[in-house]
């Protein structure tokens, strides 16, 4: 057990009686949620960590295993066995998200909540399901990344936080997507970019808030749109913002939303 936390670098803080998990999605890793972690200090026992492939060592990282994000989940259901944790409050973003859901699927028992920062069941556009971005504009981005890696990060970081490269944001996603192995990033990216889960996930029944930036460059309003058709239960959280990482860039908007959607589970 103690080899599985410290294989995720999993990282424990708070007050709080009720457990809270933090999952981060493709290109960052747990210091992404250090402007919100505050807040769920307050409320909660916070846990985080750094999911497979994370660091220059690809720690953790299996090619086969992790090839879809079914790994990914079972990395999750693992780390709150480690833990010692029946149950949690689980916040994902993206890639990170979308493996909460699966290990939802999975144990619907483990998760009283989600709270789901851009979420979608299939990436990219497919026959009969226009909600993601079109195959090329996909196969075009990842595929930059095995030519210029250095280049790609930059480019990437400043799309990803809506911001020029010389940001403080884009700098510090730039930080986590530079410590990846290039080969490793390449295989992530098309991971949480070419996931198809349509059919997997339609019996998810943990109750959930779907959150979604209004100017997302990556998951368009569609994909979530889909997400609520799938699952009527779900609550919707629109922030005015643009940008893929809210929780990095407008984090006032989404700790707004924790406390709409969560204080009462923190309370109860």
């Amino acid at each position: 057990m103690a080899d599985v936390l410290r294989r995720h670098n999993v990282t424990v803080s708070g007050c709080g009686k009720k457990l809270l998990v933090l999952g981060h999605g493709f290109g960052t890793d747990q210091r992404v949620w250090r402007r919100i972690r505050p807040w769920t200090d307050r409320h909660f026992r916070t846990v985080s960590f750094d999911a497979a492939g994370c660091g220059a060592d690809g720690s953790g990282y299996d090619g086969f295993r992790h090839g879809t994000l079914a790994g990914f989940a079972e990395d999750l259901l693992a780390i709150l066995d480690a833990l010692g944790a029946e149950r949690c409050v689980y916040v994902g973003h993206e890639a990170g998200a979308m493996a909460g859901v699966l290990a939802g699927t999975l144990a619907p028992g483990r998760f009283e909540r989600m709270v789901l920062l851009a979420p979608t069941v299939c990436g990219v556009d497919r026959e009969h399901y226009r909600s993601g971005i079109d195959a090329v504009t996909m196969r075009r981005m990842i595929g930059c990344m095995t030519i210029n890696y250095a280049a790609w990060v930059r480019e990437f970081a400043a799309l990803v936080v809506d911001a020029p490269p010389a940001s403080a944001e884009a700098g510090e996603v730039a930080s986590c997507l530079a410590a990846l192995r290039p080969d490793i990033a390449f295989r992530l990216a098309a991971v949480a970019f070419q996931s198809d889960l349509r059919g997997w996930v339609d019996d998810f029944e943990v109750p959930a808030v779907l959150v979604h930036a209004e100017d997302d460059p990556l998951i368009p309003a569609a994909a979530v749109r889909h997400i609520q058709e799938l699952w009527p239960f779900t609550g919707q959280e629109v922030l005015p913002v643009s940008g893929h990482l809210p929780h990095l860039t407008a984090p006032g908007l989404v700790v707004g939303v924790l406390a709409r959607h969560l204080t009462d589970v923190a309370r109860a």
